[in-house]
């Protein structure tokens, strides 16, 4: 028995003595052993820095601060909010709103896209929703709103507006509008487009007749026709042609042509 705690004890000793061994080597008895470099800065290598490319531009953000720009102090943008002065040192705040539950307002960005008119003149905002796209004009005066389908197109003397829906509105039919701008803008006539057609103003021929063009699908081809709004028989028409026998048709509109 007493040899057997003899080796016992011999062998405690050993495993000991060679942890002792093994802890010195590993905690600095010796040479020590180098720690791997974490990154290639660490290890002394040198890399190239490389180029940081710009964030993209919104073309419409671009757009509005070249208009805010021309605006001469009249509209400014501050973070999300869009201010176009009316009156006398009055602002109209017009929020984007990115972010929207459910049950809130719907999203909508605002963008300022320029001024109309004279004296007073009116601001053009450019507003997106998720589904469409519309346009306000902000009386400079007044500081009342107009909504609109698109930017209106005015007569050479400034006296009238014309306004074609934009072909991407499916919510509504395809109309031209035309408007009396001064000394308030109102509706004073409005003309549906033919079936399977779309309006595209051309420009103004004159004070009071303005170009369009009719794209139409007739029997599988996609025809452009030309006509034109303009006073016929005391009242504001559509005037043009039929494009199979040539003949020229109007379609009178009630609204008496002085408007």
């Amino acid at each position: 028995m007493r040899n057997a705690g003899l080796s016992f004890l011999r062998l405690r000793l050993i495993g000991l003595f060679g942890l002792a061994v093994l802890t010195t080597a590993c905690s600095g008895g010796g040479d020590p052993v180098p720690a791997k470099p974490s990154t290639a800065q660490e290890a002394g290598i040198a890399i190239p820095a490389l180029p940081v490319s710009p964030a993209p531009i919104d073309p419409m953000v671009a757009e509005e601060e070249a208009a805010i720009a021309l605006s001469r102090g009249a509209a400014r943008r501050r973070g999300a909010a869009l201010l176009v002065s009316w009156g006398s040192r009055r602002l109209l705040r017009y929020v984007d709103r990115v972010q929207c539950p459910a049950a809130a307002r719907p999203c909508v960005r605002h963008f300022y896209v320029g001024s109309l008119g004279d004296r007073p003149f009116y601001h053009v905002i450019e507003r997106h929703f998720a589904t469409l796209t519309d346009y306000l004009l902000v009386d400079s005066l007044g500081g009342s709103q107009i909504a609109a389908l698109d930017i209106p197109q005015p007569s050479p003397d400034g006296r009238y507006w014309a306004i074609a829906s934009p072909p991407d509105r499916r919510d509504i039919a395809p109309v031209i509008q035309m408007w009396r701008a001064d000394p308030r803008p109102r509706l004073i006539a409005v003309f549906q487009n033919p079936p399977g057609a779309q309006f595209h103003i051309r420009g103004w021929k004159a004070t009071r007749k303005l170009d369009l063009r009719i794209r139409r699908t007739i029997e599988g081809r996609m025809l452009d026709l030309s006509a034109s709004v303009e006073p016929r028989e005391g009242q504001w028409a559509l005037v043009d042609r039929d494009p199979v026998t040539g003949r020229e048709r109007v379609a009178l509109f009630s609204a008496p042509a002085r408007s």
